[in-house]
């Protein structure tokens, strides 16, 4: 994904400073689309795609699994290119990074400022809980073993599923509008419209989302469906302010990506930042399978409250 701002800075900082440009993070899918680095001092540049600009809850959502995949010493820069964001959006996106530049600003000046913004460092829960959720993702998982008895029915079986259907408005969800029955109402008002318009797969039950897409065409790989989607359990989960993801309630998802013969190479370059994103990536092999992963994962977030 071609960053042309970016691509411009890498070439004004290089041999002054340690240059990455669209640097491969082993925690997120998409990362900032330069680091530069130098005396112990980090910054990270973040431009916004087209679809970012379109939808700038995305660009919050990849600012937050970032932030959570760097140090607490980094200073983040958005960078403002043309065509801009309507300038509502602006004004609203602008408070979470330490330093905001438009195409006017030299590229010493950009660096100056970040400098001489104040650390915004992520609390200590945040991060630990953080840990937590991706080590118990990423752990081991066997077949389920045959029920030798009958079993109660799960909490999620009586709640059942809803489906997320959103609407094009950039305003939050009203759960009245949507007449959707089940969760609370703070969990649809926390998503915001364009979203959830985007993202009609999606299911809720008892803290779990699970997504299982329909082919799309435009999305031919595994990592393309999953992009689409990997926003919702962040922006459930935590809450940002300047810049700072404060956890709100613990959500896990689960993605079964559309192609059943999918290369099991192909989900695993998924699963750590899936995990590190609070989302469980199987395979689609089996209802039982999936209906004990759901009930796992449904007993850890409800620990974990």
């Amino acid at each position: 994904m071609r960053s042309p701002w970016a691509e411009q800075l890498s070439q004004d900082y290089s041999g002054r400073y340690t240059v990455s440009l669209r640097p491969d993070l082993p925690a997120v899918l998409q990362g900032p689309d330069l680091l530069v680095a130098r005396d112990g001092r980090l910054f990270a540049f973040f431009e916004p795609t087209a679809h970012e600009k379109r939808v700038p809850v995305r660009l919050l959502a990849r600012l937050m699994l970032c932030r959570l995949a760097l140090p607490d010493h980094v200073r983040t820069v958005l960078l403002l290119v043309e065509p801009l964001m309507d300038p509502r959006v602006v004004d609203h996106v602008r408070v979470h990074f330490h330093c905001v530049a438009d195409s006017h600003v030299s590229s010493e000046t950009i660096i100056r400022r970040a400098r001489a913004s104040h650390p915004r460092p992520v609390p200590k829960a945040t991060r630990r809980y953080v840990q937590l959720q991706t080590a118990f993702l990423l752990r081991p998982r066997h077949e389920p073993k045959p029920a030798t008895r009958p079993t109660t029915r799960s909490i999620d079986t009586d709640l059942g599923a809803l489906r997320l259907i959103g609407h094009k408005e950039l305003e939050p969800v009203q759960l009245r509008e949507l007449e959707l029955p089940g969760p609370p109402r703070d969990v649809i008002e926390r998503l915001p419209a364009s979203i959830l318009a985007e993202t009609p797969e999606a299911t809720y039950s008892s803290g779990v989302i699970t997504v299982r897409p329909e082919p799309h065409p435009s999305l031919r790989t595994a990592s393309e469906e999953f992009r689409r989607y990997l926003p919702l359990v962040p922006l459930l989960t935590f809450s940002i302010d300047d810049g700072v993801p404060y956890i709100r309630r613990p959500f896990l998802g689960i993605f079964q990506p559309t192609d059943a013969a999918i290369g099991d190479a192909a989900i695993g370059r998924l699963r750590i930042p899936g995990a590190a994103a609070g989302w469980a990536i199987v395979r689609r092999d089996g209802q039982r399978k999936l209906r004990s992963l759901r009930n796992e994962l449904t007993s850890w977030a409800r620990n974990h409250m």
